[in-house]
């Protein structure tokens, strides 16, 4: 091989890499961003105070209900058995949005963009915290909405929703969101 082949060929192998290592830092980034959209999840949960009613005493589990299906979900899965206000979190897939029974918190993922409405229409007035990444989805009767800015992971509250609800949001929670719906401040 000339010398001038192996130049050619030693970077081509070189560009090759950084492409590789470009793309694993990539794959890496966008790991670490959904580990921390679940870790925000969990939080939302436990600054969150639902209804006597709403969690019976003789259970000791609080269920998360997901709809639809995205990337956030391997990590919400790995919520499974963590303790929220001293109940074990139970994970669990909803087929379509009529099987919200038992779910204390929801959250519906980016697939459900056409069907949004029929998830908020489901757990409309119901002690159901829900959460999801779909733009405006607070704006539209949704409690929690998670958005990136500057390459930071925010968060709309509906205080109007979650009231409608039954919902308590800790008032430190409230302090670092973006207030959205009105409702009592």
């Amino acid at each position: 091989m000339s010398r001038r082949a192996a130049k050619k060929w030693f970077a081509g192998i070189f560009a090759s890499l950084l492409v590789v290592g470009a793309s694993e830092a990539v794959h890496a980034q966008e790991d670490d961003d959904r580990l921390l959209k679940a870790a925000f999840v969990f939080n939302f949960a436990t600054f969150t105070t639902w209804p006597n009613a709403a969690l019976p005493e003789a259970d000791d589990v609080i269920t998360l209900c997901l709809a639809g299906s995205d990337k956030l979900f391997e990590p919400l899965n790995r919520l499974a058995g963590k303790r929220v206000h001293d109940r074990r979190l139970l994970v669990r897939a909803v087929p379509g949005n009529e099987a919200l029974e038992g779910c204390a918190i929801l959250y519906v993922a980016l697939s459900q963009r056409e069907n949004m409405h029929l998830a908020l229409e489901s757990a409309a007035s119901k002690p159901i915290l829900s959460i999801s990444e779909l733009p405006s989805f607070a704006i539209r009767g949704g409690i929690v909405e998670l958005y990136q800015e500057d390459q930071r992971i925010r968060f709309r509250i509906n205080l109007a929703a979650a009231e409608e609800s039954g919902l308590t949001l800790s008032s430190r929670l409230l302090r670092l969101a973006e207030i959205v719906g009105g409702g009592m401040q």
